[in-house]
């Protein structure tokens, strides 16, 4: 059953996984991480932005309010001033932009969990096929052109063993 994000809808095809095309999905996947990560990077970036605009108006109205009080010649104590700003209707509308921008992020940080997922399912569907199937040029695994490499690498240097020990063995014989 496929879950519905109602804040961001696309991001449930691109979490899924096709089975009938994992090198088209490998291929994808990173491109997809990148565009949620940058997705989260911005909302962030706009949950900061209104966080201090918060916390700049909370300072304007408690420098208000607290004016107000001695005005009408009440003790502006400290809990009587905030609760005059936190009654006011701006800093209440900005703080329920806040609490959607927080929302935002958590939903791009739970994306981002899932595309870490998914990389991590593809991972072990593209090695279990290849196992199965015996596919050594699927685009999955480029662990195994890296696991070529170091066998290349492992022969290339077994060998030079060898050779150095026959010319160590070499050298001995002719010593004698």
């Amino acid at each position: 059953m496929e879950e519905k994000d109602l804040l961001f809808p696309e991001s449930g095809q691109d979490t899924n996984v096709n089975e009938n095309d994992l090198d088209g999905e490998w291929l994808r996947q990173s491109g997809l991480y990148s565009y949620w990560s940058r997705m989260w990077a911005r909302e962030l970036k706009l949950k900061d932005k209104i966080w201090l605009r918060k916390k700049i108006l909370k300072a304007q109205l408690y420098k208000k309010h607290r004016l107000l009080l001695i005005v009408e010649g009440k003790a502006p104590s400290d809990s009587r001033v905030d609760n005059e700003v936190h009654a006011d209707p701006e800093y209440e509308k900005v703080s329920i932009e806040l609490i959607d921008a927080e929302e935002r992020v958590n939903a791009l940080d739970s994306i981002k969990w899932a595309m870490e997922q998914k990389k991590k399912s593809l991972e072990q569907l593209c090695n279990t096929r290849d196992r199965e199937y015996n596919m050594p040029d699927s685009y999955a695994p480029k662990r195994q052109a890296r696991e070529k490499r170091l066998d290349e690498w492992r022969e290339k240097s077994e060998e030079l063993d060898r050779q150095s020990r026959a010319t160590a063995e070499g050298k001995m014989k002719i010593k004698r």
